[in-house]
């Protein structure tokens, strides 16, 4: 079995894990390790968390980390609005 094969993906994970993983991912890298609030509705662009370069590195965690591969297309502002709206990227793209 080859490492991707073994490597979970986004429909083996309920949404809220995929949820929890996300926000995890932007307290501890884009925020630094604060967590400030964050939930699923915080508006990311918004309050200036997420940027285009850091939504590049977002799309790739997705694909790393739930082995998802993000279409440019679906690369828009409402895509990554917020955490819910990342993970059902996420889960429509996987």
């Amino acid at each position: 079995m080859d490492k991707q094969s073994s490597k979970a993906t986004v429909a083996d994970k309920q949404p809220a894990e995929v949820i929890s993983r996300i926000r995890k991912y932007v307290a501890n890298e884009v925020l630094d390790g604060k967590d400030m609030g964050l939930d699923e509705n915080t508006p990311l662009l918004e309050w200036g968390v997420l940027n285009s370069l850091e939504i590049e590195v977002m799309i790739a965690f997705l694909e790393r980390e739930f082995g998802v591969r993000v279409p440019p297309e679906q690369v828009t502002a409402e895509n990554f609005r917020n955490i819910a709206a990342i993970a059902q990227l996420a889960s429509s793209t996987s």
